[in-house]
């Protein structure tokens, strides 16, 4: 079988150099292009079996807008999740009330009633009434 052939940059072959020089050029017979690898082989049969995705027309997915389908072993897991979060949605009601919050409305109103009472509103009340007398005389006094 013959071998890959060194040529120099004027096109005239090398006989005993296993160096490619400057300029030179390597031609390769054909059936040593069809060769590969064991490991590129097993590489490209390994990909080859991959799930493909597609638009929904049958035409490969990829650089362009749109939805992407896939065989069922891809959506599996999204089909669980949904379920997972469904179900949590669905019987949240269920759940007892977090601590410190209550679901009885007598307690909410409680609260309502409680609000004008804390320290923080009538800090807020009284820091507004500063503000729309200071605002209010504000052309008296320039400022």
């Amino acid at each position: 079988m013959a071998k890959a052939v060194i040529y120099d940059r004027h096109g005239n072959p090398l006989e005993d150099d296993d160096v490619v020089p400057d300029g030179g050029f390597l031609r390769v017979p054909l059936p040593f292009r069809d060769a590969m690898s064991a490991a590129a082989r097993d590489y490209f049969r390994r990909a080859a079996a991959l799930p493909a995705v597609h638009d929904g027309l049958g035409r490969a997915a990829g650089h362009r807008t749109g939805f992407v389908f896939g065989p069922r072993e891809l959506t599996a897991d999204a089909a669980t999740a949904y379920a997972e979060r469904s179900a949590l949605l669905r019987d949240a009601w269920r759940q007892p009330a977090s601590p410190g919050r209550s679901r009885d409305c007598d307690d909410d109103r409680k609260d309502a009633r409680d609000r004008g009472n804390d320290p923080a509103t009538r800090d807020a009340a009284a820091a507004y009434a500063a503000y729309v007398s200071r605002i209010s005389n504000a052309w008296r006094t320039g400022g």
